[in-house]
């Protein structure tokens, strides 16, 4: 779960950044700080530009919780991608 809200995970353990998905933030009421943008690299080395950085909460199993900062940006297929620093 991603701020109380059930949420697809992929755990990326060749992943450099943890990326929220742009539509699942607006969701769930996130507030996006877009005075920090990244430029990211996904696959197929297609760069795009992250559009801000929010602070998430993610529960596991129920009752595991970590707070993290994670940049969010536009994205297919899974509400989240959890980066190395994540696990």
């Amino acid at each position: 779960m991603i701020n109380n809200e059930k949420a697809d995970l992929f755990l990326d353990s060749g992943a450099k950044v943890s990326i929220l998905d742009a539509a699942f933030a607006r969701k769930v009421g996130c507030y996006v700080d877009e005075s920090r943008q990244q430029e990211c690299v996904g696959i197929g080395e297609v760069v795009y530009v992250t559009k801000g950085r929010i602070k998430i909460k993610v529960t596991l199993a129920g009752s595991l919780v970590y707070f993290f900062d994670v940049w969010v940006g536009e994205m297919t297929g899974q509400d989240a991608i959890l980066d190395m620093d994540f696990m």
